[in-house]
Formats: C-alpha cells, structure tokens, sequence
C-alpha cells in the first residue's frame, strides 16, 4: 500500500460532522432561545403586571372597607385602574365575577385576579372583595351574601341598614328610661 492510499483509508475513517448531530445541535438551541425568552416574559412582563394590578385592587378594597356603608368603587373604577379588561366575566343571582389574567412564561399557566361584585338595582357592580390566583368557592359568595353592613347608632339616634337591594331602613332606638315605676 503506498501513502497515498493510507491516507485516503484514514480520511474515510474519521467520520466528518454528521447532519443528525447539527440538526440536534439546532434544536437544543432553540429550545433554549425560547426558555429565556419564557423567564424574561414571566419575570419582567407577567409578574410585574399582575402584582401591580393586585395591589391597586388591595388599594381599593381597604378604601372600601376605611368608609363602610359608603362603598363607591365599581366594575369601571377596576378596569380602569387595572388597565385592561377582565378575560371573562361569571355573572351570578346577586353578584358578578371578573376573572383579569395575565399569561405567563410557559402559555399554559396565567396569574389571576378574581374580583367580586355585589349587583344593585340600577345595574351598579360595587367590589366587594378578591382573590389572588384562587376562585370564588359557593361558601364565599354565600358569606358576601349574607353581609349587611350596620352602621352601628349611639343612644337616640337612628339605624341605618342597607341590604343588597340598595333599600335603607331606619328605624329610632329609643333611650331607656332608669327604672322609673
């Protein structure tokens, strides 16, 4: 065998870059490319945005509940401080629910907001109260039901109780007298 032939022998034997290996390579590569993307998307966009919104939802549930009886904030005052309008609105007897999501890194998943509203008679949602990534569960509606808020009078003065028809009744406590016979 002369050189020549040797090396046209060992050239053949050292296996050049295969097409499977570069086309792996292309996958893996872009399999990456796209997770980065995912985490900047969850932490610089996702998160960011729904924490923020929660927070200006906390803002006005403690507004709420500082003036009790007085409660103001709607549906509208939500979405306009959210930003956005909710991704699916679950209309109930006597309240509605807004769903407000904001998709995460992986597209499957989301961040929730539920916000709660009690319906009036002239078609108002007033808040009532919310939840951070968990549904409203029969039982809480059931509690937002029954609450009445008593604004609670000193001796002499009248009782004001709204219900959820938006009626007021008054009715006078009367002072008790001291044992007179």
């Amino acid at each position: 065998m002369t050189q020549s032939s040797e090396n046209s022998s060992a050239d053949q034997a050292t296996p050049g870059p295969s097409s499977t290996g570069r086309n792996r390579q292309t996958v893996l590569f872009v399999i990456l490319v796209l997770g980065i993307i995912a985490l900047i998307w969850e932490f610089r966009v996702a998160r960011p945005n729904h924490e923020q919104a929660w927070d200006a939802v906390e803002k006005m549930l403690e507004s709420n509940y500082s003036a009790a009886g007085e409660v103001s904030n709607t549906n509208e005052d939500v979405k306009q401080l959210i930003g956005k309008s909710p991704a699916q609105t679950i209309p109930k007897d006597y309240h509605a629910i807004e769903v407000y999501k904001w998709r995460r890194g992986l597209p499957i998943l989301a961040y929730t907001v539920q916000v709660l509203y009690q319906k009036k008679t002239d078609g108002r949602l007033l808040l009532v109260n919310a939840k951070l990534n968990e549904e409203f569960t029969d039982e809480d509606l059931n509690l937002a039901i029954n609450l009445e808020k008593i604004v609670q009078p000193e001796s002499g003065a009248s009782t004001k109780t709204v219900n959820r028809d938006d009626e007021v009744n008054e009715t006078a406590v009367e002072k008790e007298s001291g044992g007179e016979e």
